[in-house]
């Protein structure tokens, strides 16, 4: 487990086996090479690899050579990312060191630019795609948002922390103030619409009593929507929470199907409003928000995206988000020693995706649109959302349906330089 190899998903061969870890690699990533290069100023295929002893190694992977290394002691490595300022500071890689630390290094050189120890145990982070000075910590028991991020000093606070807060049914829903703490709600009989009133708010020095309080340990996994402004997903095992930040209110859950397997991992694509889901069982769903949410402030009638009785209406005004299950694929045999280590997708097209397993294979999935006529009988079809990249031109008398295909491939190897 400290070979880092690289793979060449159309012919499925190793074309690059890079070995000066000594201790197991946890994080690998793709250095986001879009910045100007010409002929006098090259660009290089680099890779960052950051393994359990702490060690980063940042790669030019065509010459399979070693352009720098660096660590911060013998702190492990829990999350890693390429600064998106790619003009200014293509070289600037962030790497948190639990439990408390982030630190900015330049990739190219090893230098430590600075390093933020905060006072709460963080396990992860994402940054804002649409702002580059925001990004939001997991902790343990809180989220942490960070605003004044910048490659060049270091953020003058601890950010602020904000919790999941779901209000007891005999207390309604109020704004969201500095004497609110929140947590997620979990479990009983709670309607969908009081889950969805779960609102976001500041620290506090005082709980609540008529609050209900569970702690983010259960949380799988942080991201930022990458499709929407101000969206957060939350990753649970069993459903899905999308936090609208402008108005610090939970506005969509995607629960997980009765008998569906267990979330593991949360890939919300850039191009269209699309989030892929990979769970325990090796399955991947793909989910298309609904073209027809609705804004609900009073009981509606039976219409698709609102709630059908007035008894589940929420009595305060929110969008309901809400995400369509499109497609999925045949789970896999998942055995004790045969597990789902973690998904990637293209990141160019966004229709390929790759699962890696703990025995070394590599499976590819690609997502491909299945056109179809409309029945002529005048049977009433469902209404999808488009699936199309932004600038295409959809066909109007077709619908589409989506389909994953894919097989099982074997990693096979090739030279190795």
């Amino acid at each position: 487990q400290n070979l880092v190899c690289v793979v060449d998903p159309s012919t499925m061969q190793i074309i690059q086996a890079l070995d000066k870890h000594k201790g197991y690699v946890v994080k690998v990533k793709w250095a986001r090479e879009n910045y100007h290069h010409d002929l006098a100023s090259p660009y290089t295929l680099r890779l960052a690899s950051g393994d359990h002893n702490g060690k980063i190694i940042v790669w030019d992977v065509t010459q399979a050579s070693v352009k720098s290394e660096f660590s911060d002691g013998s702190r492990p490595v829990a999350e890693m990312e390429w600064l998106r300022t790619q003009d200014a500071s293509r070289d600037l890689l962030a790497v948190l060191h639990p439990p408390y630390n982030l630190i900015v290094w330049n990739a190219d050189t090893g230098t430590k630019l600075w390093k933020k120890s905060y006072t709460d145990v963080l396990q992860g982070f994402s940054f804002d795609p649409f702002d580059p000075c925001r990004l939001a910590f997991i902790g343990q028991d809180c989220i942490i948002f960070v605003e004044d991020f910048s490659p060049s000093k270091t953020p003058s606070s601890n950010g602020k922390k904000y919790y999941i807060s779901a209000p007891a049914a005999s207390t309604s829903i109020s704004s969201s103030s500095s004497n609110e703490k929140l947590s997620d709600k979990k479990g009983g009989k709670t309607t969908i619409s009081r889950r969805v009133s779960n609102i976001l708010v500041g620290e506090s020095t005082k709980r609540a009593s008529d609050e209900e309080h569970v702690t983010l340990n259960e949380c799988l996994q942080l991201v930022y929507h990458q499709a929407c402004r101000h969206h957060l997903i939350l990753l649970y095992a069993r459903e899905i929470l999308i936090l609208d930040l402008d108005i610090n209110q939970t506005v969509g859950i995607i629960p997980i199907e009765r008998t569906g397997s267990p979330f593991v991992q949360v890939i919300p694509v850039r191009q269209r409003d699309v989030i892929m889901c990979l769970h325990e069982n090796g399955g991947v769903t793909v989910r298309v928000r609904r073209r027809t949410n609705q804004v609900l402030a009073t009981p509606s009638l039976e219409q698709v995206g609102t709630f059908g009785s007035s008894e589940d209406s929420p009595t305060h005004t929110f969008l309901d988000v809400s995400y369509d299950l499109r497609c999925q694929s045949d789970p896999l045999r998942v055995t004790k020693n045969n597990k789902v280590v973690g998904m990637t997708i293209d990141p160019v097209g966004e229709m390929q995706v790759v699962l890696v397993m703990n025995d070394s294979r590599i499976l590819l999935w690609e997502l491909k649109t299945v056109d179809y006529e409309c029945n002529m009988s005048g049977s009433s079809l469902p209404v999808l959302s488009p699936l199309y990249t932004p600038g295409a031109t959809p066909p109007i008398q077709p619908l589409e349906e989506l389909a994953l295909h894919g097989e099982s491939l074997p990693l096979t190897t090739s030279k190795i330089h």
